[in-house]
This record gives C-alpha cells, sequence and structure tokens, in this order.
C-alpha cells in the first residue's frame, strides 16, 4: 500500500508473491509512504509500521566553490559572486538545457573561524548556466565579523532530505580601516 501523506488513505500498489516490492509508478522528489499487509487465506492483517521513501537523481558530483576575494566588513558588503558546478545524470543535463533543474535545491553554507560549522548560516544557490553536462549556480553572502570565513556548497534532489556537499574553501574578511569615529552616544530627552 503506498500514499502520499502519513497514516493517510493507502492505495493497494500490488500484491508481490516474494519478500520484494518495486515501485516503478513514482515521481522524482515525491515523499511516498509504504506499508504492508499480510493473508492468511482470505483474512488480511492489520497494516504493518509505515516507512517512507523519497525517490530522487543521485548527485554525481559538486564542485568545490570557486574563490572569492577578500572582503571589508561592512553593512551591505557581501562576497563577489561565488559558483558551484553540480552534475546529477538525468538531471542537470541535455534534458533541461538552459534552465534550472527542477528539484534540484543548492545551498551555500558559510561560517566565521570563531562559529562552529554546525552553527553555519546559508544562503539559497541560484541557477546560472549550463556547462556541458552540469548546472552551474551561484550565490554571495554578508560576512558579520572579521576573521576568515569557511563556506562550501550542498545539493539536494530529494527535498533536502539528503545533501551532497562540496569540499570548502576560505575568504578573509578584512576591518574597515576607514571607519573609525564611533557614533556619538544617544541623548535621552
Amino acid at each position: 500500500y503506498r500514499s502520499l501523506i502519513d497514516g493517510g488513505e493507502a492505495e493497494l500498489m500490488g500484491t508481490p508473491e516474494g519478500l520484494s516490492f518495486t515501485d516503478s509508478n513514482v515521481t522524482n522528489a515525491t515523499k511516498y509512504y509504504y506499508t504492508v499487509t499480510a493473508f492468511a487465506g482470505t483474512s488480511e492483517s492489520v497494516p504493518a509500521e509505515t516507512v517512507s521513501a523519497t525517490p530522487s537523481f543521485p548527485i554525481s558530483e559538486v564542485s568545490a566553490p570557486s574563490a572569492a576575494a577578500d572582503v571589508t566588513l561592512g553593512v551591505g558588503s557581501k562576497t563577489g559572486e561565488i559558483t558551484v558546478t553540480v552534475t546529477a545524470y538525468g538531471l542537470t543535463d541535455s534534458v533541461y538545457a538552459g534552465q534550472s533543474a527542477p528539484n534540484l535545491m543548492g545551498k551555500l553554507y558559510y561560517y566565521s573561524g570563531s562559529t562552529p560549522e554546525e552553527s553555519a548560516a546559508s544562503v539559497d544557490m541560484k541557477y546560472k548556466q549550463d556547462s556541458g553536462n552540469a548546472k552551474i549556480y551561484k550565490a554571495s553572502f554578508e560576512p558579520t565579523e572579521q576573521g576568515v570565513y569557511n563556506y562550501y556548497a550542498a545539493f539536494s534532489t530529494d527535498n533536502g532530505e539528503t545533501w551532497t556537499r562540496s569540499a570548502a574553501n576560505r575568504v578573509n574578511v578584512l576591518p574597515d580601516t576607514e571607519d573609525t569615529t564611533p557614533p556619538t552616544a544617544p541623548e535621552l530627552a
């Protein structure tokens, strides 16, 4: 039995003779919920615990993000464009030439050297262009403190259930040497 909602009404998908069943009538990046029952003569058991599966295109490669030039810290100061090349055959090749691949999610994660990687912030990556059988995605980020920032990309074809991560890169965030005057103290009226 299969359902699109956990605990929802399930549709009988088939009656296999053995211990396995292949559901080939699925859509990539759609989560399905499955349960099974057993028959003894004409009696059917209650459904077993539900399990889920999300079919997806395998991602074969995520390149390291491009190098970013040093950034001077300040409000609105972002890195230059950072690009990443991703390959998922059947999704990034000629089938979707000249456009973003459907159900391909990309994020650029970044964190300062004083922040644990688990606390990395992220921005969505946007489609830029095709590159042979791959796609190039782009993003930039705004650092909030001086020092070295690490950044990497991660892509998913199953709505974020699993991610394929790139190698990391680094960018230096420099202090603004011209911004040396502190703001005036506020006055209470």
